[in-house]
């Protein structure tokens, strides 16, 4: 609960909180809310507040939202749906990366029902 984020050199920050998502992280495909298709969801769990939010901090999500749950002691998460979760896939894994391969083979097995590039064109947007 006292744990600070070491000082390492950012070329390592990537393989450093992958290692960090490997053991307190997750990746979950749930059914939407019409159960027609799966969501891809992520999330972060820690008891440290500024530990966590140090990590939110080098994440290239939108959202920047860490939640408390009070036990014992407090919780904090960060929860993560759609293109957050793919942006925190394409910032996590690389070609021959070390971590653990089910958590990466969650996060590759996720087919989007729809494209996830847009093109804007003059009379307007194709998906």
């Amino acid at each position: 609960m006292t744990l600070k984020f070491p000082n390492i050199p950012e070329m390592y920050v990537k393989d450093f909180i992958r290692g960090l998502w490997d053991g307190d992280g997750g990746v979950i495909t749930p059914l939407s809310k019409q159960k027609t298709s799966k969501l891809l969801c992520s999330y972060f769990v820690c008891a440290n507040y500024d530990f966590i939010n140090t990590v939110l901090s080098f994440l290239p999500v939108k959202k920047k939202t860490i939640q408390t749950k009070k036990r014992k002691t407090n919780l904090y998460s960060i929860f993560f749906r759609g293109f957050d979760s793919l942006a925190i896939k394409k910032f996590l894994y690389y070609d021959n990366c070390l971590c653990m391969q089910r958590k990466k083979d969650l996060f590759f097995s996720y087919k989007p029902k729809r494209s996830t590039t847009i093109i804007h064109y003059p009379n307007g947007i194709k998906e």
